[in-house]
């Protein structure tokens, strides 16, 4: 049987207290596995806010997120990891004292702590298996 993934974002509202910013209102989006997607728009528009929403970053005050027709909460990256959702930020900032293999892992491990033999050699296959070289 052939799965595909889809995720949705329907009517995402997102306001920030600290700052009095109405990040998002009534924001959607949708995408499908195998499908290539351009989210566009100006500085402070809330594309970089819709997308942590979508990774579990933040949380949206209103809206819903589904997957595979599915209707999720996330409370963590690691929450939506499992979902099959990922997000790799348009400017990484390495965290100060890690290595790149443990920056890789952030909010993926179960508990607190890694296997860390396990969690390298994982991070190495995938960097050879999409052509990186980490």
């Amino acid at each position: 049987m052939n799965r595909t993934f889809s995720l949705k974002l329907s009517n995402i509202h997102k306001s920030f207290a600290s700052n009095n910013t109405k990040a998002l209102s009534t924001a959607d989006f949708e995408a499908r596995e195998a499908e290539i997607h351009a989210l566009l728009g100006e500085n402070g528009a809330g594309k970089s806010t819709l997308m942590r929403i979508a990774a579990g970053y933040i949380k949206p005050d209103t809206g819903n997120i589904s997957v595979d027709g599915k209707t999720l909460v996330f409370s963590s990256p690691s929450d939506a990891l499992k979902a099959g959702i990922g997000m790799v930020p348009q400017d990484p900032k390495p965290t100060y004292g890690f290595a790149l293999w443990e920056d890789c892992t952030l909010g993926s491990a179960q508990g607190l702590f890694i296997n860390k033999k396990k969690t390298r050699r994982l991070v190495q296959e995938q960097s050879e298996r999409l052509g990186f070289d980490l």
